[in-house]
């Protein structure tokens, strides 16, 4: 039987059984954690950069998220960093770009990383001796992370009370030096 042949028969329940035990098979196979995560993201642009954007990708014959896609993927072939920050957990991710690249956090990785991350001997395979640590398998507890990261970002708010607490305190005493 050929191709054509094959694709002109009508489509039994026999079939349909083996179609769903097939994207059955492939969603709960390893083959799903090997697929790209995706993303919805909204992103306020002005009319005429929609409008052009839509218009190159159009000549370039992508769909316009491709065409975003790929304009990410261009700039950042740019950076040395490419790979080195990158790691399928969130968790992970923030450790390495905390280690790497600490410019580069927000205020809310900036003190979950310094003051509760850094500053807690748990995280850490080795000693904490007040010098920068290199963020690796040999130094870093990457499991324990993952692990307590959703109460990390629960108890973020709290972390975050306490900082602005901190920062207050430390606004007056620099107001009080001006003065003198």
């Amino acid at each position: 039987m050929t191709a054509s042949e094959t694709l002109s028969k009508k489509p039994t329940k026999k079939h349909a059984f083996l179609w769903i035990i097939f994207f059955e098979t492939l969603l709960n196979s390893n083959a799903r954690k090997t697929m790209p995560t995706l993303k919805n993201i909204n992103v306020n642009m002005d009319a005429k950069a929609i409008y052009f954007a839509e218009l190159l990708a159009r000549m370039q014959r992508k769909t316009f998220k491709k065409y975003i896609s790929d304009l990410v993927d261009t700039d950042l072939a740019q950076y040395e960093f490419n790979n080195e920050l990158w790691a399928e957990h969130p968790a992970d991710r923030l450790a390495l770009l905390g280690n790497r690249m600490p410019q580069l956090l927000n205020t809310r990785q900036r003190i979950l990383w310094i003051q509760v991350i850094c500053a807690d001997q748990m995280f850490w395979r080795v000693p904490l001796t007040g010098k920068p640590l290199d963020v690796n398998a040999d130094t870093f507890n990457f499991p324990l992370l993952r692990e307590v990261w959703s109460a990390l970002n629960r108890n973020q708010d709290a972390v975050m009370e306490q900082a602005n607490a901190r920062m207050g305190q430390l606004d007056i005493q620099i107001r009080r030096i001006s003065k003198e």
